[in-house]
């Protein structure tokens, strides 16, 4: 089995793309391909803290759940889910969430970040 190398990165400013290009509250942004096993994720450090801090919410905390977010996108692929932690963008009731430490994956994302861990990335890929 190939081994896949996940990194992710810590941006203290803003993202490297232009903005034009993302949507203004853009916390993070992963890198995937199904050709290249190198995976990469990018947390905006700049973007978690301003949200953090209009949303009364700890940045840490926060922090927390863009990391596991985008760490998810490594293993799921770059799709967005309809609720939960891996929903494109997080209102009020998922900021409460957060904020509560009650933000989930859903039963089916979980398995398939364990089965992409356990059998590598193109067969979780192929179940997008």
């Amino acid at each position: 089995m190939e081994q896949h190398w996940y990194t992710l990165r810590f941006r203290d400013g803003r993202p490297l793309i232009p903005p034009s290009l993302l949507a203004h509250d853009t916390l993070g942004e992963a890198f995937t391909s199904e050709d290249v096993p190198g995976w990469v994720a990018e947390v905006y450090y700049e973007a978690v803290e301003n949200l953090a801090a209009n949303k009364q919410c700890e940045p840490r905390t926060l922090m927390g759940y863009v990391i596991a977010h985008e760490l998810a996108h490594l293993l799921l692929g770059n799709r967005h889910a309809p609720s939960g932690l891996m929903r494109a963008a997080w209102d009020l009731n998922d900021m409460f969430a957060i904020r509560q430490g009650s933000m989930k994956f859903s039963p089916s994302e979980g398995a398939r970040m364990r089965e992409a861990l356990k059998t590598g990335i193109s067969s979780a890929a192929a179940g997008r």
